[in-house]
């Protein structure tokens, strides 16, 4: 009877403390989060995570590190094996690989991630930063009939036409609800007395609303520049911008243990780096002995939060929003169904 006793004890305990950790990091499991931060990265690629390790000032725990669970995801496209960032970014919005060059038929036949929430319970805020009229979400408000009229557009650069369209200043706090908003003090091609972290905190902070599920994207073109024009501090100086933002959130009372956060890749550009150690001074300053190759075929993920554990390992670019969905309403993702039922809404 006590041999009994103790082995269901030890059942218990190793149970519990196996449940709770992964990969070092306490987590708790299955838990449906409130609200989700999507960062999407254009350029960024796992080959680049030394540039916050070997260096002559380490970035401490950097997002690489602190990310509770990191995978890959495959990244070709029907017609292209390494499909443009913005291809990539909507894909993974509308949970499909694009068959069409015109965003207005893409998003008429597809739903994004967002709408499979009921309206009235839903907050849906998107931020673009460095995205051009060719690549912009902004195309969408020239389509007929007309999307995205419930959701925040944030853009971080002037308007390119004044009527209607409002402006936020980030040194002003002010709610974003609907349509589209773009940022004070910059230029149309988008640059800024603010550094972008500052309108990325700016954006989290006024988009967010209690009650609601509240989603929302970054969608930033800027880091890809960086990579192909060998700016290796300014590199290094976005990856330690990028985990002060992360840390800010996974700490802040609306998210903490509520939101579930997740950087994904697009376009990754691989990166070699010095073959030898006193060359990286060189490389340090100026980018001297710093290589980059053809976009990659995979992408990195990274989540933090409630549901990072459905981010570990390797996927297609599509399952990213397929399995928010399968967390949040505990059902497998049915393209036609879904279409469906949001219809009869």
């Amino acid at each position: 009877m006590n041999n009994k006793v103790a082995m269901l004890c030890l059942l218990v305990f190793f149970g519990c403390t196996t449940n709770l950790e992964i990969g070092g990091n306490r987590h708790h499991f299955g838990r449906v989060p409130q609200n989700v931060i999507w960062f999407q990265v254009a350029g960024l690629s796992a080959t680049q995570i030394p540039l916050a390790r070997y260096t002559s000032q380490p970035i401490q725990s950097s997002f690489y590190e602190t990310a509770i669970c990191s995978g890959q995801t495959y990244d070709a496209s029907y017609k292209y094996l390494r499909p443009k960032a913005s291809e990539f970014f909507n894909s993974q919005t509308l949970s499909s690989k694009l068959v069409s060059a015109n965003i207005c038929e893409e998003f008429s036949s597809k739903i994004p991630i967002w709408r499979v929430f009921q309206e009235e319970k839903r907050k849906v805020s998107i931020l673009e930063i460095g995205a051009t009229p060719s690549n912009s979400l902004q195309r969408l408000r020239d389509c007929k009939p007309s999307y995205m009229e419930d959701e925040a557009i944030v853009l971080r650069r002037a308007p390119d036409r004044a009527f209607s369209d409002q402006l936020f200043d980030v040194e002003k706090n002010k709610p974003l609800s609907k349509g589209f908003y773009y940022e004070k003090n910059c230029d149309v091609s988008g640059n800024c007395k603010a550094s972008q972290f500052e309108t990325i905190k700016y954006f989290l902070k006024n988009s967010f609303k209690p009650g609601k599920i509240n989603f929302m994207q970054i969608r930033d073109y800027s880091f890809k520049n960086l990579v192909l024009s060998k700016s290796t501090k300014k590199m290094k100086s976005y990856i330690q911008e990028l985990t002060g933002i992360i840390d800010w959130a996974r700490t802040n009372s609306n998210h903490r243990e509520k939101t579930l956060i997740l950087v994904t890749g697009a376009e990754p550009i691989g990166v070699n780096f010095p073959k030898r150690g006193f060359n990286w001074i060189s490389f340090e300053k100026n980018g001297l002995g710093l290589a980059y190759n053809k976009s990659e075929l995979m992408s990195p993920v990274f989540s933090w939060g409630p549901s990072s554990e459905l981010f570990c390992g390797v996927m297609d670019n599509i399952e990213i929003s397929k399995r928010i969905y399968n967390r949040f309403f505990q059902k497998s993702f049915k393209f036609d169904s879904l279409i469906e039922s949001i219809k009869n809404r």
